[in-house]
């Protein structure tokens, strides 16, 4: 999808989520903080950054999205950070020239990083590259792979998988077929209404512990794969009031050519229809689930909620418990709940791990505790009249259903 399409659809949808009210629990009563801390040496010039990471052990590597050309030359910083430790570190890394620069394509677009071991791989809207880490601490680039439309990629068995998407139609799935050059494709993820990918944020396919999680969103249904695409598990979960997407709809979007107006009328019409968004996962057996429902209010134009899912070992059975993503006004925090937005502006990266979530967060020095939502948005407020917003990694637990 065109970077630019993608980034009218998220600001739209944000612009609609922040401070949508639900009447359940809050997604704070699940988890608990154990440890956060601020990055060094980001400021203003990162605020209306996008960015990508990956979790590789203890270490989180994150970096912006865009690249742009200086002097024949695109530098790349990676902030390698220890969670556990603190210890941060910035990797400073040289794309080669872009292969399709012109005046119109000058950027590389950085939709995922992946870290094994020594092995970091920098997935861009027309090749992986991978680097690898020397004795001397620098990454040097050992090879690079041909493959169009990136959304991320992973080693398995000394092979490079990559993930893309492909318009209106879902994902495919490549595997490296020799160091350099082109990738072979193995497997395909058709998405019924492959459009609904001009929506954000929304996270169809997800790689997490070498399989891949996979939302069909028209249907409330859950599915796994191996790093081969073959099919490990699916669930399908009882979700109430679900508005299937009608066959006419997507026939008529699909009627559409692809682009700007396209991404406007989904944003509007879709509104009256149930899609799942987003799939986390935080083990094999447990998954944050985003969907979208009708709205009960007319006024409102999107509902979006959260859903805490858990099932047996084969995935035979699954349970959930819903829960707010925001909370509403007036509420006063407990003394075990907190911020954690998985939408908004605020929250520049999720990442899960196992058993936790892995945040970066645009924050101010601001205690929320016994406040009301007003007062601590008050508090945020006064602090940001002195003092530059802060960026900070929180790590967070799961404690269970």
């Amino acid at each position: 999808m065109s970077p630019l399409y993608r980034y009218l659809a998220i600001f739209l949808v944000l612009m609609h989520l922040i401070g949508t009210n639900f009447a359940q629990k809050h997604i704070s009563h699940f988890f608990e903080i154990e440890k956060e801390f601020p990055i060094h040496g980001m400021g203003m010039n990162d605020l209306s950054a996008n960015w990508r990471g990956c979790m590789d052990g203890d270490h989180l590597f994150m970096c912006k999205n865009v690249v742009l050309r200086k002097k024949r030359s695109y530098d790349l910083d990676v902030w390698k950070i220890n969670i556990s430790t603190s210890e941060q570190q910035v990797i400073h890394l040289q794309l080669p020239e872009n292969p399709k620069f012109n005046l119109f394509s000058s950027k590389y677009w950085i939709y995922g990083l992946y870290s094994a071991g020594s092995h970091l791989l920098i997935s861009s809207q027309f090749i992986v590259y991978d680097f690898q880490l020397q004795e001397n601490g620098r990454y040097v680039l050992v090879g690079q792979i041909e493959v169009k439309g990136a959304c991320f990629s992973f080693i398995q068995d000394k092979r490079i998988h990559t993930v893309t998407e492909v318009n209106d139609f879902g994902f495919k799935l490549f595997k490296q077929g020799r160091v350099d050059g082109p990738s072979d494709s193995i497997a395909a993820f058709r998405l019924p209404a492959a459009f609904l990918t001009q929506i954000g944020p929304s996270h169809y396919i997800r790689h997490f512990q070498q399989q891949l999680y996979f939302l069909p969103a028209t249907e409330p249904t859950i599915q796994r794969f191996d790093s081969d695409g073959d099919l490990t598990a699916q669930v399908k979960l009882e979700l109430p009031e679900w508005h299937p997407i009608p066959e006419e709809y997507i026939r008529e979007i699909n009627g559409i050519p692809y682009g700007a107006e396209r991404s406007n009328h989904i944003f509007y019409s879709s509104r009256h229809y149930s899609f799942l968004m987003d799939v986390l996962p935080i083990n094999p057996q447990t998954f944050i689930l985003l969907y979208h429902k009708p709205p009960d209010d007319s006024t409102q134009m999107f509902t979006v909620p959260v859903l805490i899912c858990t099932t047996d070992e084969g995935w035979n059975r699954v349970q959930y418990e819903e829960c707010e993503n925001a909370f509403s006004n007036g509420h006063r925090f407990a003394e075990n709940e907190f911020p954690l937005p998985l939408v908004g502006k605020n929250a520049k990266l999720t990442l899960s791990d196992e058993n936790r979530i892995v945040q970066v967060l645009l924050t101010a020095e601001a205690d929320w505790s016994g406040k009301t939502i007003e007062e601590y948005r008050k508090a945020e407020d006064d602090y940001f009249k002195d003092h530059d917003p802060i960026f900070k990694v929180r790590i967070l637990r799961f404690k269970g259903l």
